[in-house]
């Protein structure tokens, strides 16, 4: 998917072994540890640490690579004088991604996440390594979503379809069930043991005889045109999707307020868009329906942008506040997650002075509350 991200790190110069390549072999050994059995919270928190330039000594994540360290190089805090927190993020994102090479629904929730992070953050000389991450992931991602949205026809048949009965072999049936023998004097297909002037005997025998015949043809011809034509229907499923998002916009009403969208202040009815969306949308969905959700909100929402901490403020007096934050996730301790900035908590990857627009918010949010179903957390 990516490579081995623990020698590109050591190339950027985030960590140094001073060229002993015994070290990095244990590096190596102990990231494969830490990123056994990594569950949808752990790969959260793995690609969180991974993707912060000032990641902490103290994060629990940072603090899981650091004894999966200690295990398999107990010296290893001789070598280094400060904690070697660059070596510590590369174990984690090659953990995290590794993951995600094994998992779609992971790789997905990496993704989303990234397209939040990555324009937020200024990773220096390790930017070409993160730039070649999101766009592997994405690539996939989009693979998945455009086959997931398709509503195209497949390609008919190349031969020529028949329009017609075949009259031979109806007429043997049918000459078959009314007679023992042909004009030839040999049985037909699928003979009447009794002759015309039998009557009843003969009546009973013949009737189901030419209802198969006449039944069979028709079965033919059916398979052979029917058939076909099904193969090249569009994607039902790609089409009902598409439908549920153009009556969701149409409607322009919140299942999550059961409230029309804009009877809701541009706060309220930026956030409940997102959660309503994914609720009802699978966790692949191509970039246009980001484009369709910010067209959607635009239509609904005041035309306003201001700063995370100034939405946070109009959220707590918010006359919908409840509804809205029972809706999002919380008790996660992630203050990267633009839910968590939403709710008033602080963020260290949201800048204080970056003013967000209501679409903005949805798409961004959307994003994230994909990733976090993606990996089973929180309560999206």
């Amino acid at each position: 998917m990516t490579g081995d991200l623990l020698q590109q790190f050591l190339e950027a110069q985030l960590f140094s072994v001073d060229g002993e390549d015994e070290r990095l072999v244990k590096i190596r050994e102990a990231t494969t540890e830490l990123g056994k059995g990594v569950d949808g919270p752990r790969e959260l928190r793995f690609l969180l640490a991974a993707s912060n330039p000032k990641a902490r000594a103290d994060n629990t994540s940072i603090e899981a690579a650091r004894e999966a360290l200690a295990a398999r190089w107990n010296s290893y805090s001789n070598v280094f004088s400060s904690p070697p927190i660059g070596l510590f993020r590369g174990m984690l994102l090659q953990s995290a991604t590794t993951a995600a090479a094994a998992n779609e629904t992971f790789a997905a929730g990496c993704v989303l996440l990234l397209r939040n992070i990555l324009p937020r953050r200024d990773f220096a000389k390790e930017a070409a390594i993160w730039k070649r991450i999101a766009e592997s992931l994405d690539a996939q991602y989009e693979t998945a979503a455009s086959t997931a949205w398709s509503d195209n026809f497949k390609s008919a048949p190349a031969k020529p379809l028949p329009t017609k009965i075949d009259r031979a072999k109806l007429t043997a049936a049918i000459i078959g069930a009314l007679s023992p023998t042909g004009a030839d004097g040999k049985p037909g297909a699928n003979p009447n043991p009794h002759a015309p002037g039998a009557n009843d005997p003969w009546a009973h025998e013949a009737a189901p005889r030419i209802t198969a015949a006449i039944g069979d043809a028709l079965d033919a011809l059916i398979a052979q045109n029917v058939r076909p034509l099904e193969a090249r229907l569009p994607n039902a499923e790609g089409v009902q999707r598409r439908t549920r998002l153009l009556w969701w916009k149409e409607a322009g009403y919140s299942a999550a307020a059961k409230a029309r969208y804009d009877d809701l202040t541009p706060i309220a009815a930026a956030i409940l868009a997102a959660v309503d969306l994914q609720e009802q949308l699978p966790l692949h969905t191509p970039r246009s329906v980001e484009s369709f959700i910010q067209s959607a909100v635009e239509g609904f929402a005041a035309d306003e942008t201001t700063t995370l901490d100034k939405w946070a403020a109009k959220l707590q007096k918010d006359l919908n506040r409840d509804v809205v934050v029972s809706k999002l996730p919380n008790g996660l301790g992630e203050p990267d997650l633009l839910s968590a900035a939403i709710q008033g908590g602080g963020s260290k990857l949201y800048s204080a002075t970056e003013e967000w627009s209501p679409p903005q918010l949805a798409i961004a949010l959307f994003r994230e509350f994909q990733a976090l179903k993606a990996f089973n957390v929180g309560q999206v």
